[in-house]
């Protein structure tokens, strides 16, 4: 199988804006998606449904809700009916749509920080109030370690909070949560009456070692007041197709999301999100075994690399997910400059700022590798000798 497209002009084809927001002498190791080229059965179906020719309003997809149904009880424990999964456009999307659902203005929204940017906006767009609690973290022979930190979180929770929303696998510290830390949080939400959302955006990107584990297949009681968020879009590398789905298996919570989709329009998804989404989830188990192994190896060549050259740096290696984080506070440098803003102009290797990710994130970076080891290899050197040209 070809996993890559065969160079970076080829990657800036379509404004395509991981390779394209930075000048072409900038590496981008940003956002989350990947330089993975799609499982071939995916470029084929695309393929098809444009020879089709036919491009009107499509309603829905049931051979895509079979194939979930099918595929959340085995995977993830969840049990649901075809008319429980809403598909959407894109995760992101759902997300805000959620925090504007659940309570009022004013209301709180419980979450872990350092979190994906997009949950900070959700909160923010429906005016509701943030109640941030940093992971807790360790450090050992400069590899991080985040873990919740459960007295914090409840002693957190106000009299008006209502939502829980959650990442899992945590997007930027790559942790996937286990069974005792899932069912330790459920009672929380339980005891407190609050709403649960689960991104699970990156479920399919566990290595080996670590198991995903979805806290709505935790029990009958947690699914009836969790919402489930998820998209074919990183384990697939199809972004671009614009759709995500939402497992709701509470009536009420179910009849909410419908209403608040149609009031802001949205009634239908693109149907070519629909044809790759079928084809990824029936036909692409073989590509992302290989994609998994190879980032398996990429996460192994870059904790080498930080081991042996840049050691200032202490550094995640995820659970999950193709993103790592990177703690560079020890590089001591120049009041005002960020890292992220250091190695951009040093370096020519565009991170994520930690600083969007709100509290845990000043003084970091994220860093992608979900790309051809020559460009990872390419972009560590950029900056260790950035780092060495300072010192």
């Amino acid at each position: 199988m070809t996993l890559f497209a065969p160079d970076a002009a080829a990657q800036r084809l379509f404004d395509r804006a991981k390779w394209n927001v930075y000048e072409s002498d900038v590496l981008p190791m940003w956002v989350a998606d990947t330089d993975f080229l799609a499982p071939q059965p995916v470029i084929d179906a695309l393929k098809a449904r444009a020879d089709h020719g036919l491009f009107g309003y499509q309603m829905g997809s049931t051979e895509l809700k079979d194939v979930l149904v099918e595929r959340l009880q085995a995977r993830h424990k969840i049990t649901a009916t075809p008319e429980q999964i809403i598909f959407t456009p894109g995760l992101v999307f759902a997300l805000f749509l959620v925090a504007r659902m659940i309570g009022e203005a004013g209301d709180g929204v419980l979450m872990t920080m350092p979190m994906y940017p997009p949950f900070m906006m959700g909160a923010d767009f429906a005016k509701r109030e943030l109640i941030g609690v940093e992971l807790a973290s360790t450090c050992e022979n400069g590899v991080l370690r985040y873990e919740m930190d459960f007295d914090a979180l409840e002693a957190a929770i106000t009299p008006r909070t209502r939502l829980w929303m959650f990442c899992n696998p945590h997007n930027p510290v790559g942790r996937a949560y286990t069974r005792a830390e899932l069912e330790r949080v459920a009672e929380i939400c339980l005891s407190h009456d609050l709403i649960i959302v689960s991104d699970e955006i990156h479920s399919d990107l566990v290595f080996d070692g670590h198991e995903h584990v979805a806290i709505a297949g935790l029990s009958s009681e947690i699914a009836a007041r969790t919402i489930t968020l998820n998209a074919p879009s990183k384990a697939f590398n199809l972004p671009g197709l614009d759709l995500g789905y939402a497992v709701i298996t509470n009536p009420d919570l179910l009849e909410q999301f419908q209403n608040m989709m149609m009031s802001v329009g949205v009634m239908m998804i693109n149907s070519f999100g629909y044809a790759g989404a079928v084809a990824a989830y029936t036909q692409g188990q073989a590509w992302l075994e290989e994609m998994m192994r190879y980032l398996a190896d990429n996460r192994a060549a870059f904790a080498q690399f930080m081991r042996d050259h840049l050691p200032q740096i202490n550094t995640t290696i995820p659970d999950a997910t193709y993103l790592a984080w990177l703690d560079c506070r020890a590089l001591a440098l120049p009041e005002g400059e960020s890292p992220h803003e250091f190695f951009l102009k040093q370096a020519k290797v565009g991170l994520n700022d930690g600083k969007t990710f709100g509290a845990g994130g000043d003084g970091f970076v994220r860093l992608n590798f979900g790309c051809s080891r020559e460009t990872l290899s390419a972009a560590l050197e950029r900056m260790r000798e950035a780092v060495a040209g300072k010192a």
